[in-house]
């Protein structure tokens, strides 16, 4: 009778633990920011001439194409 309790018990706990441990992972993610891109000549076709652009022109992250504008990335904090 008692060894039932204890299951139980240790099986709450366990879910618990697992909900609680996904909860502080989604926390921890870092934020994304964005911008246009200025120095992207013409109509946005290609994400990777547009990631190129804003990484090594603009000093981004990385890019890609909305529409037919380049918009540029990177990580960013609060």
């Amino acid at each position: 009778m008692a060894g039932e309790g204890l299951r139980k018990l240790t099986a709450v706990v366990i879910i618990f633990l697992a909900l609680a441990s996904g909860w502080m992972v989604v926390q921890t993610e870092g934020l994304t920011c964005y911008k246009p891109s200025t120095a992207f000549q013409g109509t946005c076709n290609s994400a990777e001439e547009c990631g190129r652009v804003c990484f090594y022109q603009e000093g981004w992250d990385d890019g890609f194409c909305s529409g037919d504008k380049c918009i540029c990335t990177q990580q960013c904090c609060c």
